[in-house]
């Protein structure tokens, strides 16, 4: 471990316990690999799954997967960013060159599907103060002061851009713009629903508003996510677990149901009013992250017979240097109005209390701060 350099990071070492704060090693950067300095990572939903055990890691971990800061050294071979550069991260690390990637398709890249926590090789760059792994969550480990990564993670910050902002493109904002734009391929006049209005859902109504779906509604029982919603470009706000939810949505469209679904809260539910609301040829696209255990009944006929489609959705199948890049455009030209996602800031020994205050549904980003 020589020549490792000492950070801060919270790890996951048991899911009935709360997070700690430790102090670990970060190994130098190899080839192909970048030393960050974290500065602003979001608290995201898979975070706390994660650290709960609802979501399958590999423990012990340090969670984290949206963030920005800067470059301090690259390893042999980089060539895309270089000591000093601000960047933002995306937890797809796409490889350029397996079939998934050469056939654009590099959110499933093969190299980045078998990591599971470590690097390509199987090591991993962060240890425990006794020399023990420690696994990266989400293949980023970005609950910490400093993190190695993949230089295809990478993407640079433009001027004007906040790293705040940068770090929650990574996850919240390419995730509901990918599934909007990339997999649903919404076009002009589309109906739009978004069950689930965290920063995932916002982002995905403000992209279908942008794009011109028409109309776009939000589905969320709890007031304020309604009301953030409506500010953010939803035309429509409706809370889908009243008794008469579901057939208030479906008369938003005439009863014919929706073009475009995309469903952020996981809940059984609103995966099956999925189903329901469908228009025929049209698309819903899964974005929650339900527990292993959640099965669904669905009836078949629906999506042979109207021709329905109930697809996934990993990180809105995002190409970094492309879309996140646009993203960053978009916000510094003030198209899409990211910072308003961003509703607390807090610093690394914080981490517990953003995920209660998340579990109750306050806020929509937490931002902590690490430099």
């Amino acid at each position: 471990m020589g020549g490792a350099l000492s950070a801060r990071a919270a790890v996951v070492r048991d899911i009935d316990r709360p997070v700690r704060i430790e102090e670990v090693r970060v190994d130098e950067p190899r080839e192909g690999e970048v030393l960050v300095q974290i500065c602003s990572v979001g608290v995201c939903h898979t975070d706390m799954s994660l650290a709960r055990g609802i979501l399958p890691a590999r423990l012990p971990a340090v969670p984290g997967h949206e963030g920005a800061g800067v470059v301090v050294r690259t390893g042999p071979g980089v060539r895309s960013v270089q000591p000093g550069d601000r960047v933002m991260i995306s937890s797809v690390a796409p490889c350029g060159r397996c079939v998934r990637c050469q056939r654009g398709q590099g959110a499933y890249c093969e190299r980045e599907g078998a990591r599971a926590g470590v690097m390509p090789d199987g090591t991993s760059p962060i240890h425990d103060a006794q020399g023990g792994l420690l696994y990266a969550g989400f293949n980023t480990g970005l609950f910490a002061t400093h993190a190695v990564l993949l230089e295809s993670a990478l993407v640079p910050v433009p001027d004007g851009l906040d790293l705040d902002v940068a770090a929650i493109i990574g996850c919240a904002v390419v995730t509901g713009y990918g599934a909007v734009a990339n997999t649903a391929a919404l076009q002009p006049g589309m109906s739009a629903l978004v069950f689930g209005c965290g920063g995932v859902g916002l982002s995905a109504i403000m992209t279908a508003r942008m794009l011109g779906g028409a109309p776009v509604v939000a589905a969320d029982p709890h007031p304020d996510r309604r009301r953030w919603a409506l500010d953010l470009g939803a035309t429509h706000a409706v809370d889908p677990t009243t008794e008469s939810g579901v057939d208030e949505l479906r008369a938003l469209t005439g009863g014919r149901g929706f073009d475009v679904i995309v469903e952020c809260s996981g809940a059984p539910s609103a995966i099956r009013a999925c189903v329901d609301l469908l228009d025929r040829g049209s698309t819903a696209v899964l974005l929650g992250a339900p527990p292993m255990d959640v099965h669904l009944d669905l009836t078949v006929l629906p999506f042979v017979a109207a021709g329905k489609r109930l697809t996934g959705c990993l990180t809105g199948e995002v190409r970094p240097a492309v879309d996140m890049a646009a993203l960053a455009k978009l916000a510094v030209a003030g198209t899409l109005p990211l910072h308003r996602l961003i509703t607390a800031h807090a610093t690394l020994d914080d981490v517990e209390d953003a995920f209660a205050a998340q579990s109750r549904g306050e806020g929509i980003r937490t931002i902590l701060h690490l430099d």
